[in-house]
């Protein structure tokens, strides 16, 4: 049976035996480069968006 109580002591008693591996957190230079990457990702799908409905209205 699964429950949040079990959940929640076991994940207590393996962070206490030390088991647990420590989370990576990007450092602010990785940061910036995957913000200028996502809005790089908007912009070209905006951009494609913009010609299909250009298109659309030429056609």
């Amino acid at each position: 049976m699964k429950t949040d109580k079990v959940d929640a002591r076991t994940l207590a008693q393996i962070l206490a035996a030390d088991f647990l591996p420590p989370v990576w957190l990007p450092d602010e230079r990785t940061s910036r480069r995957r913000r200028l990457v996502a809005q790089r990702t908007r912009v070209v799908r905006q951009r494609t968006r913009i010609k299909n409905q250009v298109q659309s209205i030429l056609h």
